[in-house]
């Protein structure tokens, strides 16, 4: 099976031989094979050079942990785009690194800066607007267990659902925050999605009205009576 290209790091031994020119050739072709090898294991960036009037060619890599400032770790950043090249070097031939400022938001890896609410952004309630489905029943309760962990003054946890206090812009609210349970949904298959659960209200049974009670009328001397002197007065 063929391998996947992978994200390319500083802890990789290979990768940090190539930023900080450790390689050392005698003949420029085997910094190309080295620059090939590379080339076809690690994941490229979508933007290469066009090596068609170069000398040699050179490979755009998103290299983790790469020339990252302290001011930039703050802002999120976790790596660098990088441009791969070869170069002479006192008579040897070596690769050599050269970062490419990109704005982070398409950085493949960033830090989440984290808010007092999460919103419909956060991996988790994203899994939940595409139905993505889990392997398991026991993944997506580890969803629902990370959310709480990440955001413990937002959710309260419960058994197999946890209720969210999530940032929604797009609601008319004054303060735009909303209140949701999420709830794990099993299939038949073993697999599991996350939804948000809905409460049914039962309807209200309508009032019956009163009906007002039935005048007995008891039969006697006495009850005549009193019908009489009763339509007397209707009269008048």
């Amino acid at each position: 099976m063929e391998r996947k290209p992978r994200i390319a790091s500083v802890e990789d031994p290979t990768i940090l031989a190539a930023v900080r020119g450790y390689f050392r050739y005698e003949h420029d072709w085997q910094a190309r094979e080295m620059l090939d090898k590379i080339n076809s294991t690690y994941l490229r960036s979508k933007e290469q050079d066009d090596c068609a009037s170069m000398e040699f060619p050179t490979v755009r890599l998103w290299v983790s942990g790469f020339s990252v400032t302290k001011d930039e770790m703050k802002e999120g950043y976790k790596g660098h785009f990088t441009r791969l090249s070869i170069k002479n070097n006192a008579g040897k031939w070596s690769l050599a690194a050269e970062k490419i400022p990109v704005p982070l938001a398409k950085h493949p890896q960033k830090e989440r800066k984290l808010e007092a609410h999460p919103n419909w952004g956060h991996p988790v309630l994203r899994a939940v607007e595409t139905g993505r489905k889990f392997a398991s029943i026991d993944i997506a309760r580890a969803q629902l267990q990370s959310l709480h962990g990440e955001y413990p003054d937002a959710t309260i946890p419960g058994k197999d659902v946890v209720h969210v206090m999530i940032y929604n812009r797009n609601t008319d609210a004054d303060i735009p925050i909303e209140k949701i349970t999420l709830r794990v949904k099993p299939s038949a298959d073993g697999s599991a999605k996350l939804v948000v659960k809905t409460e049914t209200k039962k309807p209200k049974k309508k009032a019956e009205a009163k009906k007002p009670a039935p005048v007995i009328e008891v039969k006697g001397s006495f009850t005549a009576a009193l019908k009489e002197k009763r339509d007397k007065k209707k009269k008048k």
